[in-house]
């Protein structure tokens, strides 16, 4: 009698106890730090902008970042459009008439649970891809990752655009498999919503139809290309009416130009000035005038460029190391805003070991991603994997290597990597699964996923 049978399903007895300790040790790491974690002025900068707007939409109807009129009887708000509406909208659903420290718990303990959706999320898609040992190891890096489990500390929309991102590559994974209309509908809807809690991806729709064109069966592409792009469209368009009736304009580009204009600084240093590092923009006596609108501030890029252009591209061709930075530069080591107590202060405890794990890992982490990234592109990175899984893991590769893209334009700061965190992991385990797989091709065989 075979002992086959038996042995696989001890493999996977051990894989299931395995998984269920992983997803319960990143539920207790993220519910112990929003518990015991005070921030020293949590409702300060974007939290405070997203707070505002929350309160005004409960209160008055009105999207609005003012704050005297969110916390206080000063007639009614005027309307802007400075932030995208998906984490307000959000934040709506959990606002207190009574206290905002019952708002900011209501907060961060929705922002918890919603972390933990998003390992799951995390086993669904590497398992899926990799296969079950491999997941394993990725949903542990998600569940332990400091930054992850911090993040769902601050009113900021990393939490939840975290999920939102994870969902939409889950479907668009299944959309590129089966090419059903319905999934791809459902993986615009769900691309739109994301872009509308975070415009990072609001491009990635153009990378997605390229995708689509090349990918689908020709005799069904251009249908299915035209229903995504028009459901984004649609989905992006009703913000830009309400924006046209509100504001009269489509948008407001303030976000984009800052995040151009604090990017431009080479080292993000004013003149070389160590002092001005993080904020040189602030040392800058132009800053008023490269600031005024999206042409002064490419006009004052391009204008660099040309008289310093050996140095302006070095550095934004040097970004990413800037982007991945293990410390916040706009922030106190690994927290975005500094805390008064924080669960990662306590030496020797599971917060402590694993942040000191996750440091020491970061940027072989990081690399591997990098490398990952690119060589699923190649005859020697995709040919390990079955058909049905190339298409996916090059479609993720590519959101990867486009967000990158992105922040090498804009101002690279590390927290705008968190939100990409779980990729970073995926890609760097899939980078090693496909070397694994070139050396011991006999030995390391692609582990089918058992749905």
């Amino acid at each position: 009698m075979s002992l086959a049978p038996v042995t696989d399903r001890l493999n996977r007895f051990g894989w299931l106890a395995l998984i269920l300790g992983i997803l319960l040790l990143g539920l207790y790491l993220r519910l112990e730090t929003v518990a015991h974690t005070n921030i020293d002025h949590p409702f300060r900068a974007d939290a405070g902008d997203y707070t505002a707007y929350a309160y005004n939409l409960d209160r008055h109807g009105i999207y609005s970042r003012n704050e005297t009129t969110a916390f206080g009887n000063a007639g009614k708000p005027s309307p802007d459009a400075v932030r995208s509406p998906g984490y307000p909208v959000f934040l709506t659903l959990l606002t207190s008439p009574d206290s905002l420290q019952t708002f900011l718990t209501r907060v961060v303990y929705s922002q918890a649970f919603i972390s933990f959706l998003s390992l799951i999320l995390v086993l669904f898609i590497s398992r899926h891809l990799l296969g079950n040992w491999p997941a394993l190891i990725i949903t542990c890096l998600c569940a332990i990752s400091p930054h992850l489990v911090l993040a769902n500390t601050y009113i900021l929309t990393e939490s939840l655009y975290i999920f939102w991102l994870l969902l939409t590559l889950l479907v668009m994974i299944k959309a590129s498999e089966n090419n059903e209309t319905a999934f791809w509908i459902l993986a615009a809807l769900l691309l739109g919503i994301t872009t509308l809690t975070r415009p990072t991806t609001q491009y990635f729709i153009i990378i997605l139809a390229i995708f689509i064109w090349f990918y689908a069966p020709k005799e069904r592409r251009t249908r299915l290309l035209a229903i995504t792009v028009s459901v984004y469209v649609g989905i992006m368009a009703i913000w830009a009416v309400r924006n046209l009736y509100a504001i009269g304009s489509a948008s407001d580009p303030h976000l984009m130009i800052g995040t151009l204009h604090h990017g431009m600084y080479p080292g993000l240093l004013y003149n070389g000035n160590p002092d001005t590092f993080g904020y040189p923009y602030r040392s800058d006596p132009d800053s008023k005038f490269i600031s005024q609108s999206l042409t002064s501030v490419l006009q004052a890029i391009f204008h660099r460029f040309i008289n310093e252009p050996a140095e302006h591209l070095a550095w934004y061709l040097s970004k990413p190391a800037y982007l991945f930075q293990w410390n916040h530069i706009q922030g106190i080591q690994i927290f975005t805003y500094p805390p008064l107590t924080s669960t990662y202060f306590a030496e020797n405890s599971i917060f402590d070991i694993t942040r000191k794990l996750m440091e020491h890992i970061h940027y072989v982490l990081v690399i591997l991603s990098m490398i990952g990234a690119l060589i699923v592109f190649t005859p020697f990175g995709y040919s390990v994997f079955p058909m049905q899984q190339r298409r996916p893991v090059q479609l993720i590769a590519a959101l990867y290597l486009y967000f990158v893209f992105i922040h090498m334009i804009t101002a690279p700061f590390p927290r705008y990597s968190i939100p990409v965190r779980p990729i970073t992991y995926l890609l760097a385990i899939s980078c090693l699964f496909i070397f694994l797989k070139k050396i011991f091709p006999q030995v390391h065989k692609i582990e089918q996923s058992e749905q």
